[in-house]
């Protein structure tokens, strides 16, 4: 059990891998019904290789150059580690990232356009939750729910197990 608490960040890496090559091959069939949404669709998949796996690859730095023993040390950013500390930066600039793009660029239009890449839901066969104003509705809450969690992370005492 200690091996998979040691490099949880490759479990991590992995379903994220795993979940972009579900999108990538769902956008591809999407830009054979319409290749006109094909750059924008290519755009799509490389944000979420890219975006997706950084903090898993902070993580795994962490970690492989022993500055982490465990993925439990991420809970604890009040120990001030770098490794931790990069950790939960590249998370925040991530949110500012999207925040940036949802909100100032086409990001909310091209996820709305392009929804059906990311799964099949009861949202998808109700036609609800694909708008630009739903999915910005959407982030403001993934980033509260988010901010509550790095709260929770640097003011409260969780008990960090010991390897």
């Amino acid at each position: 059990m200690d091996l998979f608490f040691d490099y949880a960040w490759v479990l991590f890496f992995v379903v994220t891998t795993v979940n972009g090559l579900k999108f990538r091959r769902r956008a591809l069939r999407a830009a054979e019904q319409n290749p006109g949404s094909k750059d924008e669709l290519d755009k799509l998949i490389r944000g979420w290789f890219l975006y997706a796996n950084i903090p898993w690859v902070v993580m795994a730095v962490g970690e492989l150059s022993g500055m982490t023993r465990t993925v439990f040390d991420y809970f604890t950013p009040r120990s001030l580690n770098p490794a931790v500390l990069a950790f939960h930066a590249s998370i925040i600039v991530i949110w500012i990232l999207s925040a940036y793009w949802i909100y100032f660029n086409d990001g909310a239009e091209s996820l709305a356009r392009n929804w059906a890449i990311f799964g099949s839901s009861q949202w998808d066969k109700n036609d609800r939750g694909t708008s630009p104003a739903m999915i910005k509705v959407m982030l403001a809450l993934m980033i509260t729910g988010g901010c509550a969690a790095l709260s929770m992370m640097w003011f409260s005492e969780i008990p960090v197990p010991q390897p």
